[in-house]
């Protein structure tokens, strides 16, 4: 039970960088087009 939680913890922990990561580029992306939009 204790290595199962642990791994889904380190899982998770994981894709959840892995997402912030990925979707870090795009929201500066984002707002640097609607500064030039303006």
């Amino acid at each position: 039970m204790f290595t199962t939680d642990s791994f889904l913890g380190a899982e998770i922990r994981y894709r959840q960088d892995k997402v912030r990561r990925d979707y870090a580029p795009r929201r500066w992306i984002r707002v640097r087009a609607t500064d030039t939009q303006k």
